[in-house]
């Protein structure tokens, strides 16, 4: 993952997503997350069982505890948009987003075969140009952009 703002970069976060981002179609698999105030962004690459993610796979973004933060759709082969990831509200009772440093899950609805898999962060490039070794992407901060390049591993036959 690749963090592309610091704290306060609010305004350049707008105008990096209005000039050159698209907002991600919304998904038929998962439903809406609640919307909060707070929320960070989250794009990347997707690959499935080795291949470029087709348009209409889905990628929702869970708290550790379960819930669900966000979600969207790939619409240009092995990529999807921004995804806005939403933080818990603390002024309501229930819990409607990710806590600040929860550890997020990932997961892929695959239209083609019709399944919900856990997909998971990949090696990717630091900004200096090193290879960073995967790690759990937890909620930061509103209006973080981060780049999230996911991977869906091939699933065990169940025979």
């Amino acid at each position: 993952m690749r963090r592309i703002l610091r704290p306060g970069g609010a305004i350049l976060c707008l105008a990096l997503l209005v000039g050159t981002t698209t907002w991600s179609a919304p998904p038929r698999h998962f439903p809406g997350p609640s919307r909060t105030a707070d929320y960070l962004f989250v794009y990347g690459t997707l690959c499935l069982d080795g291949q470029p993610a087709q348009p209409g796979v889905e990628v929702a973004v869970f708290s550790a505890a379960g819930v669900l933060c966000g979600s969207g759709c790939v619409e240009t082969a092995g990529r999807f948009p921004a995804i806005a990831v939403y933080r818990d509200d603390a002024g309501t009772p229930q819990r409607d987003g990710a806590e600040a440093g929860e550890v997020l899950r990932f997961r892929v609805w695959d239209v083609g075969t019709r399944s919900e898999v856990p997909a998971e962060p990949i090696v990717s490039a630091a900004p200096d140009g090193q290879r960073v070794a995967p790690q759990p992407f937890s909620w930061t901060w509103t209006f973080d952009l981060v780049q999230v390049d996911l991977v869906v591993r091939p699933q065990a036959d169940p025979r």
